[in-house]
Formats: structure tokens, C-alpha cells, sequence
């Protein structure tokens, strides 16, 4: 994606644009594009976590594993871990409904509404929902591939590390003190000694207490030391890769619009419109081609 962003800058050697900017660009349009496409399009940030627990019928979204896309619109599906009855969403302006006895919250018909990024859950009485949820977009880094390690080390070979004149560095403890996450595991780790020995380098980190580091064939990123612009090659977006090429059409947009130039509004103006486009003929598309639903027509009814 870094490459054909820079063909689209006209920028293939980076002197306008650099691998920051463009990689900055990047994060900020896929977090663009997501909020405004149908959720239907966006099954690769579906997640859910389990028996979270609920206080007095409040659970803070803050305790999710993940941020929350699109806020309350991001919540898919709330489900009461104990029954395994789903919760009803229902707008807060319905709350007032449930002083009637005959449309009022039970254990067997439980309901929830979301307030200030908390799910409020009636009957009170519920302990623990199943969130289900749009996530929002994983920070698109350069991924690395380990190639084996121990408890306490990773080890890597990648040859990409070495691409886009942007190689690592071979010297000593060079790199100590950097955070690298390994996404297989989703683990942190902080790197206390760096060494290289052709072909290999190796990380030695924080001593995670169990298991191992790093494995063969493990994905981790590394978070700091300007890491995050190596490696461009490696940067992988995780919506669909189908919506890859309105990402960067929405990228460019974002950094036609860094640079003040005369000349590049015009621009930045004729990759929003390609972009919005897109996204206008997605949207339409869903509503055509959407399931119908259980016993009803395509109107709902």
C-alpha cells in the first residue's frame, strides 16, 4: 500500500512525502473509511469478548479489548452470558418504557441501551454479558516474521528488513530499550539486548514469566525507534483487501492536504470525490443486495 500511495504522490523517491507521513496517512483513512461504510463491510473488525463483568447493571466499553468503532453503532449484539439471551438494544429515549410492566426488562426478555460509552444493562440484575463489536482498525505497522526464539529472545532473518535502503542496524545494543509486539501471542515486550550474527538478529527482551517470546513463524511488530517506518513493503491494512485501493485514495487526499502547495487542493479534492464515490456505490449496493431477514420482504415488512 506504501508503494502505490507513492505513485499516486508522484512520489516514488519520497522527496515530498515521507514514509511517516505516508504511513500516518494511511492509519488516519482506514479509520475513515470504516466509520463511513455499512457495517456490513467491515466483518474483518468483528470481535467479541465474553463474560465481561457488569456492576449494577453498567459495564464501562473502556474494559473491551478493543476500542469501539462508530461508538454506540459499533456494538453489535449484547448477550447475557449467564441465560445466553441476547439483550435488546434500545435507544435511551425508551428507557421511560420500562416503568410499563408489560414492556419492562426481565431476565427472559433482558434489554440494554449505551450512555457516556457505557452499556447499561436491565434487569440490573444481569452479572456478565458477550459483547459483540466493530473494533476499530489495528495501527498499521511494518510486520516482521520470527523465525524462531526462547522464552526470552526473538529471532529473525527477514529479508525485508533489510528493503527500501531502510536496513536495520548492525550494531550492538543499538536497538535496546525498544517495544516490540508480537501479534501471534499479542504480547509486549521490552528489548533489553540487540545483537547480530549473519543472518540472524536477535532480541533479547523482558522475561514475559511463561511461554516464549518468539516462535518460527510469528508476526511482531516493533512499536518504537522509528521501526514503525521500516519495513514500508511489510504494512498491511486489516480491512478487507478489497477496500484497499479506497484506503489510499483517502490517504493521498490526507497528504495532499500536509503540504500547502499551489496546486494541491485541486488534488486533494479530486482523490476525495474518487474516494467518496466509492464508498457512496458500496453503500447503495448493500441496501440492493442486503439479506432480507426472517419472514420479511426487502422493504422489512
Amino acid at each position: 500500500m506504501i508503494e502505490r500511495l507513492g505513485m499516486r504522490l508522484e512520489d516514488t523517491d519520497e522527496s515530498t512525502f515521507t514514509p511517516a507521513m505516508k504511513l500516518a496517512a494511511l492509519n488516519t483513512a482506514q479509520i475513515s473509511l470504516a466509520n463511513m461504510l455499512h457495517n456490513a463491510y467491515l466483518t474483518e473488525l468483528q470481535v467479541f469478548d465474553e463474560d465481561e463483568t457488569v456492576t449494577t447493571g453498567v459495564y464501562a466499553l473502556s474494559g473491551l479489548d478493543h476500542g469501539v468503532l462508530k461508538g454506540a453503532m459499533g456494538i453489535q449484539r449484547v448477550v447475557d452470558s449467564s441465560t445466553g439471551y441476547d439483550l435488546t438494544m434500545m435507544d435511551i429515549s425508551d428507557v421511560r418504557k420500562n416503568k410499563n410492566t408489560l414492556q419492562k426488562a426481565t431476565v427472559n426478555n433482558p434489554q440494554c441501551y449505551i450512555y457516556q460509552s457505557s452499556i447499561y444493562a436491565l434487569p440490573t440484575s444481569i452479572t456478565a454479558i458477550d459483547v459483540y463489536y466493530l473494533r476499530v482498525p489495528a495501527t498499521m505497522y511494518a510486520a516482521y516474521t520470527a523465525t524462531g526464539g526462547t522464552q526470552t529472545t526473538i529471532l529473525t532473518t527477514d529479508t525485508q528488513l533489510t528493503t527500501d535502503g531502510h536496513s536495520l542496524s548492525q550494531v550492538a545494543d543499538y536497538y535496546n530499550g525498544a517495544i516490540i509486539y508480537n501479534v501471534t501471542d499479542g504480547a509486549y515486550f521490552k528489548v533489553k539486548d540487540f545483537a547480530y550474527a549473519n543472518p540472524t538478529y536477535t532480541f533479547t527482551v523482558d522475561d514475559p514469566g511463561a511461554g516464549t517470546a518468539g516462535a518460527n513463524a510469528e508476526t511482531f511488530y516493533i512499536l518504537t525507534h522509528g521501526f514503525d517506518t521500516l519495513n514500508l513493503d511489510g504494512v498491511t491494512c486489516q480491512l478487507n483487501q478489497a477496500l484497499h485501493n479506497t484506503v489510499v485514495s483517502l490517504a493521498e487526499a490526507e497528504c495532499w492536504g500536509m503540504v500547502g502547495k499551489a496546486g494541491f487542493s485541486d488534488r486533494r479534492a479530486a482523490a476525495l470525490s474518487n474516494a467518496y464515490k466509492e464508498v457512496e456505490i458500496l453503500n447503495a449496493r448493500y441496501e440492493v443486495e442486503r439479506p432480507t431477514g426472517i419472514g420479511t420482504d426487502r422493504k422489512g415488512r
